[in-house]
């Protein structure tokens, strides 16, 4: 078995995998490009090798869903990471709460006995993100994250609704370090990683730069 995050995963498909005698892969941690997956299913039959997408946070003790991947599904690029694990609840609400139908677009809320009870000495994050499910009893998840359900109850996961970026499994806030362009565009798919480099030019004839 490998359960792996896709970016450590992209590594494995960089090198000859053809030995390596997995009867299950488990994905999480990060959003899945499903179409990189093509080399691993040139390489490894569905059958013997069965490929799983999984959307879960630590705020909800790790997996909420899962989604059996197919040659099929990642050549179709597919975004749907499956059905709600048993004894989870999965909403897809609008900015004042509301639910959604299947198909639109909005922030996906985890509700169930796994979700944890908030942030440790931190009040404000936690009363933002952790409420009080109104469609069922218990605790609910605000996860900020971006979905929408199909008509079968599967969940598309559609990135963001923050500036929040996955780099490697660990979260983090782009708006400090990121190009304004990602700020001021809110309707921009936001990458899950981005790099800066630097360049020195010799000064110009003339120039009083040192």
């Amino acid at each position: 078995m490998l359960s792996q995050t896709p970016s450590a995963f992209a590594q494995l498909l960089d090198v000859d995998h053809a030995e390596v005698p997995a009867r299950l892969v488990v994905f999480g941690g990060e959003p899945l490009d499903a179409r990189m997956l093509l080399p691993w299913f040139d390489r490894h039959p569905e059958r013997p090798c069965r490929v799983v997408n999984m959307f879960g946070i630590t705020e909800t003790t790790v997996h909420v869903t899962e989604q059996t991947l197919t040659r099929k599904l990642a050549l179709a690029g597919t975004r749907s990471v499956g059905r709600a694990l048993p004894g989870w609840h999965l909403y897809v609400v609008d900015p004042a709460g509301r639910l959604l139908p299947p198909g639109v677009a909005g922030e996906i809320c985890v509700g169930g006995a796994g979700v944890a009870p908030g942030y440790l000495g931190q009040e404000e994050p936690t009363g933002r993100r952790f409420v009080p499910d109104p469609f069922s009893d218990g605790p609910m998840y605000r996860s900020g994250d971006l979905g929408r359900l199909r008509p079968d109850g599967r969940l598309e996961h559609l990135g963001r609704i923050d500036s929040q970026v996955n780099i490697r499994g660990f979260r983090t806030n782009s708006t400090r370090s990121a190009p304004s362009c990602w700020r001021t565009l809110p309707c921009a798919p936001r990458p899950s990683w981005y790099a800066a480099t630097t360049r020195r030019t010799p000064p110009r004839p003339g120039s009083t730069r040192t």
